[in-house]
């Protein structure tokens, strides 16, 4: 089958569209499919490299920080691509690259899937002071996308009664985004006590580690305002990523008096984000803008415990305490911490379950068969 990804981001950028793109395609391609991918130029030129094409774009940061919008037209490319005639386009993301793929199925009488990939109400403080409005202009921009579309794939059932919701009638699939495990399973000692002496963390301290981009809606500033609570005093506090709210995550550290136990890398490079996961000892989340938070199963394969705000995305992912634990308020945080902190063997129990869970349900390939098995229906 012929198919053709379409997405806004993509690598070098690091984040969870990126990693859901990637591992599909790689996964159809295994399976034997012709995969090509479509996405934005990091300069204003357009190009070819192997099977992706690149459209030049511009640097759009203004609307939310890091976003690149179409400059060029691509014509050349879309004919190329119309001239290969794909069965099935796979959209991932809403704007620039969306608009070609309509033109690019228009023109080819081609079948689009999209994944419904960002929770956006977490994101109009960005370009709407009313949150009201804001959701009422994110309810119209959805369906308007998802009119053109022949199905939708959300990753999760928060997702798919959220689009409900705004009265999205394209049929809708649940299918949860794989990860690649393998890379998570060595539990390497000598990597973790490498990377804690190097970050200045000793053998015995508690870390609490989140994964991800430092930005507003990942509400990292909850975790930080926590550890004011003189019950985590003995806790550090271990930020692997970076973002557009870094510094102001600093400068809240510091306001609260717990600079000294915060620790943020900023970037890392992909292949060694797992060594920084098998650094910590507990994964925390305070963020509910997530679709299904790839971080999250992230942790849970390198077999560390979660403990994250209740959302309605972690339905089905969590099971409270056994494999892992979410709180909906500041003392449910600090007394599960707690409990976490004093019992070693619980944490190693309830870790071992969340990779043997994970494992069961969130592998690329388990990812890529529910892909082929839509494509394949609306192929027929």
């Amino acid at each position: 089958m012929r198919i053709l990804i379409t997405t806004d981001l993509y690598k070098p950028a690091v984040n969870g569209v990126v990693t859901s793109v990637e591992n599909l395609a790689d996964g159809l391609i295994k399976d034997g499919h012709d995969v090509r991918i479509l996405t934005l130029s990091n300069s204003h030129h357009s190009m070819k490299v192997g099977n992706i094409y690149y459209i030049g774009s511009v640097n759009a940061g203004i609307i939310y920080p890091n976003v690149r919008i179409l400059m060029a037209a691509g014509k050349d490319i879309v004919d190329e691509i119309v001239d290969w005639k794909p069965d099935v386009i796979h959209t991932q993301c809403e704007f620039s690259t969306f608009i070609y793929a309509k033109i690019i199925a228009h023109r080819t009488n081609t079948p689009i899937v999209h994944t419904y990939h960002t929770v956006y109400e977490s994101y109009t403080s960005y370009f709407c002071p009313s949150r009201r409005l804001g959701r009422e202009l994110v309810k119209s921009f959805t369906r308007t996308i998802t009119d053109h579309t022949e199905a939708v794939i959300v990753p999760t059932g928060k997702i798919s009664d959220m689009l409900e919701g705004y009265e999205v009638h394209t049929p809708m699939y649940v299918v949860p985004s794989g990860i690649k495990l393998d890379r998570f399973i060595n539990d390497n000692i000598g990597k973790r006590r490498e990377i804690r002496e190097r970050l200045g963390i000793g053998e015995d301290e508690c870390v609490l580690t989140f994964v991800g981009r430092v930005a507003k809606e990942k509400n990292i500033e909850e975790i930080l305002e926590f550890m004011q609570d003189e019950r985590t005093r003995n806790i550090r506090f271990l930020i692997v990523g970076d973002g557009p709210d870094r510094e102001e995550v600093e400068s809240e550290a510091a306001r609260l008096g717990v600079a000294d136990r915060v620790i943020m890398t900023g970037m890392i490079r992909p292949e060694e984000v797992a060594d920084y996961y098998k650094a910590g000892d507990i994964f925390v989340s305070a963020s509910t803008s997530e679709t299904q938070g790839l971080t999250y199963m992230e942790a849970m394969a390198s077999g560390l415990t979660l403990l994250c705000r209740k959302d309605d995305a972690l339905d089905g992912v969590v099971e409270f305490g056994r494999n892992g634990f979410t709180y909906e308020s500041k003392e449910d945080f600090i007394i599960t911490l707690n409990n976490l902190m004093n019992n070693a063997r619980v944490r190693k129990t309830v870790g071992e379950n969340a990779r043997k869970s994970v494992y069961e349900k969130y592998s690329v390939e388990t990812f890529v068969n529910d892909c082929e098995k839509i494509y394949s229906n609306l192929v027929a």
